[in-house]
């Protein structure tokens, strides 16, 4: 049996949540990442410089990880002559 989760949801009292794709709630974690991100994204000259410069590099090294990947297999032909 399933241990229930509703303490991790943000959840309003009274709502049945029948389809979980379309209209379903954040978990409370999400919803303090995002907040603590939007918060970091509008004061960013109180984010230290060390630590900006951290992620930034570590964001940029994921898209060339990806690409290095991506190198390392083949497309076949194009079927289509111009």
């Amino acid at each position: 049996m399933l241990v229930s989760q509703h303490a991790l949801f943000d959840l309003l009292s009274g709502v049945c949540y029948l389809d979980g794709a379309a209209h379903s709630p954040l978990p409370r974690l999400v919803t303090a990442a995002g907040e603590h991100g939007i918060t970091t994204k509008s004061q960013p000259l109180s984010y230290p410089d060390a630590r900006a410069d951290a992620l930034a590099e570590r964001t940029n090294e994921r898209p060339a990880r990806r690409s290095a990947r991506s190198q390392n297999r083949s497309l076949p032909p194009s079927s289509r002559s111009c």
